[in-house]
């Protein structure tokens, strides 16, 4: 049975309950929230807009030790805004007021003001990256629970 889990309980029960749930804690659920976070990191990766611009390279996970207490793990997938401070604009779509020009194969804003502004359509990146990833993710994360758990009951 592969998916069996046993445990053998001698002596002081409540002590080592207690010892296994404090491993669980500290070395199962770092890992476990990491691998359903990094799932998601890598479709938002893959699903925004410009592979090889400011967009894609401002895209990150981070792991918060400040708000990470009593167990619980947070980790965070978004966009740099100090890198990228225009992520929204894609994602919402805007209203283009300036005229743009293609230098070096790059559209750059002009300081020239468009007679009309023209409605630019959304390419949204970031909802459409949670929703096709988020089943992944937390299979990921069971998967690496499982794994941790199997290695701490094994005295790893």
């Amino acid at each position: 049975m592969a998916d069996a889990v046993s445990i053998r309980l001698e002596g002081d029960i409540a002590g080592q309950l207690r010892e296994f749930a404090a491993g669980v804690r500290d070395q199962v659920m770092r890992p476990t929230v990491y691998a359903a976070t990094r799932v998601v990191y890598l479709e938002l990766r893959a699903r925004a807009p410009v592979a090889d611009g400011t967009l894609y390279g401002a895209v990150y996970h981070w792991h918060s030790e400040r708000e990470s207490q009593n167990g619980q793990q947070v980790y965070y997938v978004g966009v740099n805004k100090a890198k990228a401070p225009h992520w929204h604009l894609l994602e919402y779509g805007h209203w283009r007021v300036n005229k743009v020009i293609q230098i070096d194969g790059r559209w750059v804003s002009t300081a020239e003001r468009l007679p009309t502004p023209v409605w630019v359509p959304a390419q949204p990146y970031i909802r459409p990256a949670y929703d096709a990833s988020i089943d992944a993710a937390m299979k990921a994360a069971l998967v690496r629970a499982s794994e941790r758990i199997q290695e701490l009951l094994n005295g790893r």
